[in-house]
């Protein structure tokens, strides 16, 4: 009909026997009627239903009727008045379905809008470790919650979740939110191209800003000239320079990228010795509070926070807090949480992770009794498993060996030649000293 042609269809609704009497497909404000004189079936309520639910209840009940949804609205519920049915059956002929058109809005939310936990960005042992949490926005009501452990949860209340601290983080003092600017990254030097005939460098942050040749490109503290750059990948975070540098070079960047993550910093997860070694093997849990409330009391303030756990399990049960206010009163008031996820740092391996193979073989026929003396005039016996020692050939942590030689000799051989034939059989760790009939000592 022409007054619904701009509104998509909900469902299509294909009757096995198009000729029956009393064929009708009609939509109220909140009801939907599908049949005809002999069989039927109301949907009383549609509201808060979806229309896979929908659909599901009417071919549930409608054995001579097909019934088939035309539009994925995914969690979107229907609301009242947001359905209008196509009844025209005096065009209804064979394969031809009734229809039901969707007045309501239908939208898609992009990954980068969902708030969820996500690990920190790659970074070197020298730089702190820092959990990041998509921003987004959703409202939730708790009528699941045992009101009665937790006292100040209201069972009708609408709660609003968001990430406030989004937005006052450190941004670029040039371009502002939402840009942060990172200034001396290593990057990760890729291959040589050949055919792009360019050296590939990937940053860790993305995507990148890449406007008006604000990227800055350094090899051994002296800065290069931003014509070296042939393309920039914001996306993907990589940059094409054309001159061929090794994997080795000492090549810094200093960058502008778009931030689309809440960096929190109130935990560092980074585990090495100057950082922070306790979270290591423990579970980092992260939840969100609520930003708003309609019809119950919050904490407001910031809204991420994080526990640390021994076990995830215990983080995953945990759906609400004491709102700090109300902490010291006789009636403590709760507000409801939701958990992100837990990030857990260990070490990649163990003692365990290690095989040990020994590669020396044994002495055949050595008697053990004169074991001592056989390193000393047959140095190969030291490899030997059952007379050397197992964990090798010892090395002095702090000696000196005085080396006492001709005078004459330094104007046959060149002294460095002397010292370095010397110092072949000197063990690791003993400094030579080498001391000459002239009574020089170098």
């Amino acid at each position: 009909m022409p007054g619904f042609k701009r509104w998509p269809v909900a469902f299509s609704a294909y009757p096995d026997d198009s000729t029956a009497a009393g064929i009708q497909l009609s939509v109220t404000a909140t009801t939907i009627v599908l049949g005809d004189d002999a069989t039927s079936h109301t949907v009383s309520n549609y509201v808060n239903m979806s229309i896979d639910d929908i659909v599901a209840e009417l071919n549930g009940n409608l054995s001579n009727w097909k019934i088939v949804r035309n539009l994925d609205i995914g969690a979107e519920r229907i609301t009242q008045s947001s359905l209008v049915s196509e009844n025209v059956v005096e065009y209804l002929e064979p394969d031809n379905p009734l229809t039901c058109r969707y007045l309501g809005v239908v939208t898609r939310a992009t990954e980068r809008s969902v708030i969820q936990l996500k690990p920190p960005r790659p970074a070197t042992g020298m730089e702190p470790w820092y959990g990041r949490i998509g921003q987004g926005k959703f409202r939730a009501r708790f009528s699941d919650v045992n009101l009665q452990n937790y006292p100040g949860i209201n069972a009708n209340a609408i709660y609003e979740f968001g990430i406030k601290e989004f937005d006052i983080q450190e941004w670029s003092p040039e371009y502002g939110a939402p840009y942060k600017t990172i200034q001396g990254e290593i990057p990760d030097v890729l291959s040589y191209h050949a055919v792009a005939q360019s050296t590939i460098l990937r940053v860790s942050r993305r995507p990148i800003f890449w406007h008006n040749k604000n990227i800055s490109i350094s090899f051994k503290g002296s800065y290069q000239s931003n014509a070296m750059i042939k393309h920039v990948d914001e996306n993907n975070g990589l940059i094409y320079i054309n001159q061929k540098i090794g994997k080795r070079s000492d090549v810094r960047v200093d960058y502008t990228f778009r931030e689309t993550d809440y960096v929190y910093d109130a935990v560092d997860l980074n585990a090495s010795i100057a950082h922070n070694p306790f979270v290591i093997d423990t579970y980092v849990a992260f939840y969100i509070k609520p930003v708003a409330a309609e019809g119950a009391i919050i904490s407001g303030g910031r809204s991420v926070f994080h526990e640390i756990v021994t076990a995830e399990a215990a983080a995953r049960t945990k759906v609400a807090r004491i709102i700090p206010e109300t902490l010291t009163s006789s009636n403590p008031l709760y507000e409801p949480i939701i958990y992100l996820g837990s990030l857990n740092v260990r070490q990649g391996t163990s003692y365990d992770d290690f095989d040990i193979i020994d590669t020396r073989t044994r002495g055949g026929g050595v008697y053990q009794d004169n074991s001592a003396m056989w390193p000393g005039n047959w140095r190969e016996a030291e490899f030997f498993y059952d007379i050397g020692n197992i964990d090798g050939i010892d090395v002095p942590g702090n000696a000196a060996a005085v080396i006492k030689l001709p005078g004459t000799l330094t104007g046959q051989i060149p002294v460095d030649e002397i010292k370095e034939r010397a110092q072949r059989d000197i063990a690791l760790g003993v400094v030579p000293i080498f001391e000459f009939s002239t009574g020089a000592i170098v």
